[in-house]
């Protein structure tokens, strides 16, 4: 092969080495997700395709598809939507036979850019069904028994991570404050006095009202019932309207938040969220705050959006330092310096670094803390 002919694949090498590469640094955060990518990985290759991912569906029938955790490596921005009319089409049952296997696009999959596809029922939990679901805009040949058996095995490993997750309880970076039996927006109301009247008491009483949904949303993984959303929206925008507050900043940011939700445009809802948890951060309002951000970052961790989760990580590690919570804070820094050094912003990674390197001196000695600081020191070599 000359040199003319390898280039464009040596680019595309490269290309898809890089995607895999953001999406390991956006899924830092959330260890069970970041857990699945080499297996998503291993079944691209086996099963030549372009993205895989492990699919959720609400109940059954007609519900969307959400893309639990998804690996695109032929798009810089990742790929999200899967029909539902397929996955329908995978039998439940064994891995071993609750598989689809639909390579030529042409006869089987319809008019449109996916040519091949790939799914295997991977389980039921009490309310959603999962898949693993490999495709690609190229047609192949059908897989061979030992591709299938391969892929298969990779169903049954990432079964094993989603299928247990309740069981695990360890708690993470985009673990809400408090655990998830804490009911969904409460960390705004900490910011507050029980003995807020006025202005402040109806600030307090519209963020949280918007941050229960937002984070509602959030924690439903992006597919809420659509019917119970409209209401709840609808309530919220006439109460914010008969509030007023024209011109004060944080209203701003509530109008886009709200109408983004009720268009269910979920990719473009990151941005205004983080707007939103600077806003309050702006205030000192900072366990709000550091609610919103873990928002803004989980909402632009499923958008692909690698420069709005690097800000929402270095600002919620911002907001975890000045309520002195440092071991959080490290995480996110970790996180933001992990986004940065992908995005090669290489001044951002280097202050970063500092920032972490003075975190770790703020952080107090597991031992010898009573003793003299002099006593303390290496010996000279």
């Amino acid at each position: 092969m000359s040199a003319i002919e390898a280039s464009p694949l040596r680019r595309l090498r490269e290309r898809r080495e890089q995607r895999y590469q953001t999406t390991s640094a956006l899924y830092a955060a959330d260890p069970e997700r970041a857990s699945l990518l080499p297996d998503l990985r291993s079944a691209i290759a086996v099963a030549g395709g372009e993205r895989a991912a492990v699919l959720q569906i609400y109940g059954g029938g007609d519900s969307p598809a959400y893309a639990w955790a998804v690996l695109d490596l032929g798009s810089d921005a990742p790929r999200r939507s899967f029909s539902p009319t397929l996955l329908a089409r995978v039998p439940s049952g064994e891995l071993s036979s609750a598989i689809i296997d639909l390579p030529d696009g042409a006869g089987s999959l319809g008019a449109g850019a996916l040519r091949s596809f790939f799914a295997a029922f991977i389980g039921n939990d009490q309310l959603h069904t999962w898949f693993l679901a490999v495709d690609g805009r190229t047609p192949r040949r059908p897989l061979s028994g030992d591709a299938i058996a391969s892929l298969a095995f990779l169903a049954g490993r990432c079964a094993g991570c989603v299928l247990h997750r309740d069981c695990r309880g360890e708690s993470t970076l985009v673990t809400p404050e408090g655990g998830r039996d804490r009911f969904a927006g409460s960390q705004i109301l900490e910011d507050f006095d029980d003995t807020e009247e006025g202005k402040a008491r109806r600030r307090r009483d519209l963020r949280f009202l918007i941050a229960r949904v937002l984070v509602w949303v959030v924690e439903e993984e992006l597919v809420p019932d659509p019917e119970f959303l409209e209401v709840e929206v609808k309530f919220i925008l006439r109460k914010v309207a008969r509030a007023g507050r024209r011109g004060d900043p944080e209203r701003a940011c509530w109008d886009v938040v709200l109408r983004a939700m009720q268009e269910r445009d979920y990719r473009s809802l990151a941005p205004p969220v983080l707007a939103l948890a600077r806003e309050v951060e702006r205030q000192d309002h900072l366990a709000g705050a550091r609610e919103l951000y873990r928002s803004a970052y989980l909402l632009a961790m499923g958008a692909g959006d690698g420069e709005v989760a690097l800000e929402a990580a270095d600002s919620g590690g911002r907001s975890c330092r000045r309520r002195g919570d440092l071991d959080a804070a490290l995480g996110w820094y970790r996180v933001a310096g992990g986004l940065a050094a992908c995005r090669g912003e290489l001044e951002r990674e280097a202050a970063i670094a500092e920032t972490l390197a003075s975190l770790n001196g703020e952080r107090p000695s597991p031992s010898g803390d009573d003793c003299p600081a002099e006593s303390r020191q290496e010996p000279r070599r």
